[in-house]
């Protein structure tokens, strides 16, 4: 389980953790943003929180390598 940020075609990992998942199973992902800190969350525990200043606005993306038949769903930005 990674948080990266994305700068052109240059990734930069924040945060990282070894852990497994069970397939079949849904994941509710939120990761919320105040100021620097990223919250990030994993079926309302926390996973982490990070600080970063890079960048005051952006875009979210999510994927997974080396896996097959996932998929994504109900992805939401919220502004605050």
């Amino acid at each position: 389980t990674r948080l990266d940020k994305r700068d052109g075609a240059d990734y930069t990992e924040l945060w990282t953790a070894p852990r497994g998942y069970s397939v079949g199973r849904e994941l509710r992902i939120e990761i919320g943003v105040r100021g620097e800190i990223l919250h990030v969350s994993l079926d309302g525990q926390t996973l982490c929180e990070v600080k970063d200043a890079e960048y005051r606005s952006g875009k979210v993306g999510l994927f997974c390598y080396a896996q097959s038949d996932q998929a994504f769903d109900d992805v939401m930005v919220i502004g605050h």
